[in-house]
């Protein structure tokens, strides 16, 4: 099967622009398949949050995290909603793994990522934020890998508002 790179694209571009949304660093975004994945964005090191700080920030650096990792899903259920969404094992894992942190049981774990899904989806269907995934997305299809800093170009004044 044929990978849809559009809609890999939008997935990609939903990591990035969540990524300047919540303050969250990263390197580059990708359409090139490495070992693990069909596409891929490469972040910073994680928040100093997330391991020390207070209760508050560890919650605040941990549900950034979380929501910046189910970008690319909460993309592709606003755009495809009548089919099955994406998250990448690996996504998958630093996203209960971030969960389980804050969480007490199975269910209530379920229910925060649920929670938090829909905070991203809210987060990237402001206009603003549509129209800069639109944006990189369409450039990711034309260059293949953009870098944080033509990313952040291309977003400038759209994200500025």
């Amino acid at each position: 099967m044929t990978p849809d790179l559009a809609r890999i694209a939008h997935h990609e571009a939903g990591h990035v622009v969540a990524a300047l949304v919540f303050k969250r660093r990263f390197l580059y975004t990708t359409l090139r398949e490495d070992a693990d994945s069909i596409a891929h964005t490469r972040f910073t090191e994680p928040s100093q949050h997330l391991i020390t700080g207070t209760y508050n920030q560890r919650r605040n650096a941990i549900e950034k995290e979380i929501m910046v990792t189910l970008a690319g899903m909460a993309v592709e259920q606003l755009m495809y909603p009548d089919s099955p969404s994406f998250l990448g094992f690996q996504d998958e894992i630093v996203v209960s793994q971030l969960a389980l942190e804050l969480t007490e049981s199975g269910a209530e774990c379920d229910a925060y990522q649920r929670w938090l899904l829909e905070r991203t989806k809210n987060a990237l269907s402001a206009p603003q934020a549509w129209k800069a995934i639109a944006v990189v997305a369409q450039a990711l299809l034309e260059k293949t890998e953009l870098t944080a800093a033509e990313v952040s170009e291309l977003t400038a004044d759209l994200l500025a508002e």
